[in-house]
């Protein structure tokens, strides 16, 4: 015979021998078992699923405290820009006034400095409640991710811990519902042996 088809031979036999189920469990034992990993797989899939939900919470989070972050600094480049325009007009106002001659009425140079000066502390006023503001949102938005992560740990902790307990009670049960199933079978079969 050829070696090739003694393997398969070979390899189908120890394959048919490990679908067949074991002469010692029974019809009863194996639908205990199903229902119980089914269970506990439903239960994998919850956790996984619950998991999954937190981390999407946690990324979708940090993706909006990033945008505003950005929104923010596009705010301030753009108040950089308006304040560079503002400084380019005042020095064409300057050059435009010391080309025509208004600076011989006037001192312009000191009308200019006050003016730069006045600009300077308005600029300081303005901006101080907007920087305190940005300010305050950014340690808000912190705060929201460092507690929004920190509650997301201690609730998976303690779910491990649930899922300890209640991993063990359903070894427990499924052991008690085979011992439980077992004794009616076996009553059972001394009951229509007697008949």
């Amino acid at each position: 015979m050829n070696p090739k088809k003694n393997e398969q031979v070979e390899v189908l036999k120890t394959a048919q021998k490990r679908t067949e189920p074991k002469a010692e469990t029974n019809a009863t034992e194996l639908f205990v078992e199903t229902v119980w990993d089914q269970y506990e797989e439903s239960l994998e899939r919850s956790n996984q699923f619950s998991e999954d939900r937190e981390d999407a919470y946690l990324k979708s989070l940090k993706e909006v405290i990033k945008l505003n972050q950005e929104f923010r600094k596009s705010l301030s480049s753009i108040y950089r820009e308006s304040k560079e325009t503002n400084s380019e007009i005042v020095k064409g106002v300057s050059n435009f006034a010391s080309k025509n001659g208004v600076k011989d009425e006037l001192n312009f140079s000191e009308l200019t400095d006050q003016l730069n000066d006045v600009s300077t502390r308005f600029e300081k006023i303005a901006l101080t409640p907007i920087k305190s503001t940005f300010d305050l949102l950014d340690r808000f938005e912190k705060g929201i991710e460092e507690n929004s992560e920190s509650f997301i740990q201690y609730s998976r902790e303690r779910r491990g811990g649930w899922q300890k307990v209640t991993n063990e009670y359903a070894k427990l049960a499924r052991d008690s519902q085979k011992n439980l199933l077992n004794r009616f079978e076996e009553s059972f079969k001394i009951l229509t042996s007697i008949k």
